[in-house]
């Protein structure tokens, strides 16, 4: 599951919402060309791998030292919920 995300990702660390697509999110400001990094799928892709690896742990998204919120919306993770868990707290 990692690997298809990371495949999204660019050299310059940033990612692409799809392949060989234009991203447009609501406005011409918010939009990339095909292949282009961008900070919104970047931002969910990033926060992806890091609930993912909080349940399968993988070796390219380990050593990262994940933290989440306790608070609902973005970066939250019930981590009294899931057993196992090694992510910091706040």
């Amino acid at each position: 599951m990692l690997e298809t995300i990371l495949a999204h990702q660019n050299p310059d660390g940033g990612f692409v919402y799809m392949r060989g697509k234009p991203y447009v999110y609501g406005h011409a400001l918010m939009s990339s060309d095909a292949d282009e990094s961008a900070l919104f799928p970047s931002w969910f892709r990033l926060l992806s791998v890091a609930l993912i690896n909080q349940l399968i742990p993988h070796p390219k998204a380990d050593p990262t030292p994940w933290t989440f919120n306790r608070a609902p919306y973005l970066h939250y993770f019930p981590l009294e919920k899931v057993s196992g868990i090694r992510a910091g707290k706040r």
